[in-house]
């Protein structure tokens, strides 16, 4: 993820507050922070590879091909 260029201090420190919510979880159906880019620009989250992309993105492509379990197996 990329702080888009023009940023007001706000969305930095919103910015980099995500970051640090994101570095606190340990959980197999989190998306696991890598680090964070701070020194260069653009300023950058950086995450484990999602294979299949966003799960909003996945669970659109394939609307309607889980049942209730599965998707409240993936909270």
């Amino acid at each position: 993820k990329t702080l888009k260029v023009g940023y007001t201090e706000k969305q930095r420190r919103d910015f980099l507050g995500e970051a640090s919510i994101m570095g606190q979880f340990d959980h197999p159906n989190i998306i696991r922070l890598e680090g964070v880019v701070t020194k260069s620009k653009p300023v950058m989250i950086v995450t484990e590879y999602m294979e299949n992309g966003s799960l909003d993105s996945f669970l659109r492509k394939h609307d309607a091909q889980f049942t209730v379990i599965q998707l409240v197996g993936m909270l």
